[in-house]
């Protein structure tokens, strides 16, 4: 298993990257994400407020979708759906005595 090292988002950000190997044609978004990993330790020094002390909730969600954007983001497991309970439903007995639906 794999172990990482607690270091700034930048230098995760530029070892994904390495590894990823991406094509030169992602440069720009991989700039951009660059911008916005700079911005997110600087904002994290300071429990997250941006310069002017206001709460900044912007950066890590732009952040996270500039890393989906390069391929560099797993999507989450689903669940197994949950069976539905055997059974009478009582909303819809409920609906159907009542004729809506």
């Amino acid at each position: 298993m794999a172990t990482f090292d607690d270091e700034t988002c930048r230098a995760a950000l530029d070892a994904s990257i390495l590894s990823a190997r991406l094509p030169k044609r992602l440069a720009a978004t991989v700039s951009a994400a660059r911008v916005l990993a700079d911005r997110i330790d600087m904002i994290s020094k300071n429990g997250f407020a941006d310069e002017t002390g206001r709460l900044d909730n912007v950066s890590i969600p732009t952040y996270l979708h500039y890393l989906a954007a390069l391929g560099l983001t797993v999507e989450p497991r689903q669940s197994k759906p949950v069976p539905k309970p055997k059974g009478v439903d009582k909303l819809e007995g409920f609906m159907s005595d009542h004729g809506v639906g």
